[in-house]
């Protein structure tokens, strides 16, 4: 390319901002090809950009390359671990490929990293401690979620992990389940490596408990529970956790909390806190944190209630009255019956088969298809900024399917300023999970 060797030659001072400008893809991608890169790199005019630009040019490069060919393209695969491309995005589980050279074009960027990483290409250590930095950077749940495949496909060793393990410690505080799920994962199947440090995965526990759902508290008692073990001078920590996750809103976890306790009871009591609790449990946990406290010696005031007083046989009463009302169908599918005999005795509900239950389809709103492409024109315009079910993406899917070839005079006009926004205003596009829930 003339214009490389012209600023090889007479090495302006805006070479690196040039080539930086470059890197920003058009709408036909990029005005430059690897080689005339790599000649002003190997040159020195111009190192490699640090930009998401550059990013996503290397995002395109990678793939498929052979580093036992092309071995300085390692050098550039890092900055996949600090900007969002898409590099990183692995939809199944990473193959341990044997073949050295079966490296294809096709295979996604996480797919060509592994195996890379397992031939020896890419420096194995460098990996882990970019994929557990990236953890804290800008990237999408996908792409976190491949993280986590990434590590599971390299399958640390027990020196390799206690290494790092304190980065694998704040991963508990992460803000994604995903994650947290994965590192307790880590740290169960780690838990009796030589140098595993237990007191500073208890000290982090607690960010579980704070956690909505209800799968990643359960699974910390899980942990808990095997770090407490039989040394009975860590049984005081554990009623202590156990208490904390005790006010979880789900009951399965106050379930799983409140059996830990009763199992650690003759040896430590955390008193206040099972105080605090009471007013916060369901009724049948409320019982059993009760049963605790009597069996202390401590007293249970009935100021220690602050719920508001019900006449619970009127509400079973007229419960039992409206479950009369109800098909046998319907009753034998929700278990309604044996539902509210469980509500009453302070027993935990019983299972529900949602299959089995009747479904009055006359009773469902029925969808009006879109008639025309104008219609279609219209539709995909409410996306933006007024998604408000999942029924109008098929009602869209179902217009294209219908209308795709459907060209009117006016088309591009009409499309033209929902191209715009789509393009230019990302966050009035409102993410399908919050315009739902």
């Amino acid at each position: 390319m003339a214009a490389i060797t012209i600023l090889l030659d007479r090495r302006p001072d805006w070479a690196q901002a040039w080539l930086e400008r470059q890197m920003e893809a058009g709408d036909w991608g990029w005005s430059l090809m690897w080689p005339s890169v790599k000649r002003l790199l190997d040159d020195g005019l111009c190192v490699a950009p640090d930009t998401e630009g550059f990013a996503r040019f290397m995002q395109f490069v990678l793939p498929g390359a052979d580093l036992a060919k092309q071995p300085e393209l390692a050098d550039h695969i890092w900055l996949q671990f600090r900007h969002s491309t898409g590099f990183l995005r692995c939809d199944g589980k990473l193959r341990k490929l044997t073949d050295p050279a079966d490296c294809q074009r096709w295979m996604s960027g996480a797919e060509w990293l592994w195996h890379n990483v397992h031939h020896g290409r890419v420096a194995r250590d460098r990996v882990i401690q970019e994929a557990l930095a990236a953890y804290w950077r800008d990237f999408n749940n996908v792409e976190r979620s491949s993280l986590c495949k990434l590590l599971e496909a390299l399958d640390l060793t027990d020196e390799e992990f206690v290494q790092y393990q304190s980065e694998f410690h704040k991963l508990l505080a992460h803000e994604s389940p995903a994650v947290v799920t994965f590192t307790l994962k880590i740290l169960k199947a780690k838990r009796k490596a030589s140098g595993f440090d237990e007191e500073a995965v208890l000290q982090e526990l607690p960010c579980v408990f704070s956690i909505a759902t209800k799968t990643q508290p359960k699974s910390a008692l899980v942990l808990l529970k095997s770090l407490v073990g039989k040394k009975t001078s860590r049984v005081e920590c554990g009623c202590h956790l156990a208490a904390e996750a005790l006010r979880h809103a789900e009951v399965d976890v106050q379930e799983a909390a409140i059996k830990l306790l009763e199992e650690w009871s003759t040896t430590f009591v955390p008193i206040e806190e099972l105080r605090q609790s009471l007013s916060e449990v369901y009724p049948v946990i409320r019982s059993r944190a009760e049963g605790l406290l009597a069996a202390a010696g401590a007293e249970v005031n009935d100021d220690d209630d602050h719920s508001e007083q019900v006449d619970t046989d009127k509400i079973a009463a007229d419960l039992f009255h409206a479950i009369e009302l109800c098909s046998p169908d319907m009753r034998r599918a929700l278990a309604l019956d044996e539902s509210l005999i469980a509500a009453t005795t302070g027993k935990l509900l019983p299972p529900v088969d949602i299959d089995a239950l009747p479904v009055d389809l006359r009773r469902l709103v029925r969808v009006v298809p879109l008639a025309s492409v104008h219609d279609l024109i219209d539709a995909v315009s409410e996306l933006s900024g007024n998604l408000q079910s999942p029924m109008q993406i098929e009602r869209v899917l179902d217009g294209i399917s219908r209308f795709a070839h459907d060209y009117p005079d006016d088309f591009t006009e009409r499309v033209a300023p929902i191209l715009a926004r789509f393009e230019t205003d990302e966050d009035h596009i409102v993410p399908f999970q919050d315009a739902l829930y």
